[in-house]
């Protein structure tokens, strides 16, 4: 039953069995295509896996908006700027995204920028 996979997918993830939590999602996903959870798992299995391109893949397809996720991808495989257009596009203002951008703005080497944001998420 799907609700036995949930269950085997949250012990999976409560182990931090990559294989399985692959394998299980895919097989949710067989039913629910659309289950924003199973995604969730898949693309951070992809991430902490270094498969980026992967995860971005399950991005797009996904109705979901894995937007943290997406800019995360963008910057581990260094497209600083797409990363930061799309930071700025949405203008988000949570830590996670204050954060990224942080980053992304140190690594574009736009050191003033990226103080003045570390110093504001500090606060």
């Amino acid at each position: 039953s799907i609700e036995s996979l949930f269950s085997r997918l949250i012990t999976a993830v409560n182990n931090d069995d990559s294989k399985s939590i692959l394998d299980i999602s895919n097989t949710i996903l067989q039913t629910l295509p659309d289950d924003a959870d199973a995604q969730k798992c898949r693309i951070v299995c992809y991430i902490n896996s270094g498969k980026y391109d992967e995860a971005i893949k399950v991005i797009d397809k996904s109705a979901q908006d894995f937007y943290n996720e997406r800019v995360y991808c963008l910057y581990m495989k260094q497209k600083y700027e797409e990363a930061l257009a799309l930071l700025n596009k949405r203008n988000a203002d949570d830590q996670n995204s204050k954060l990224l951008k942080a980053q992304v703005l140190y690594r574009l080497e736009r050191y003033d920028e990226s103080l003045k944001l570390y110093q504001a998420i500090s606060r």
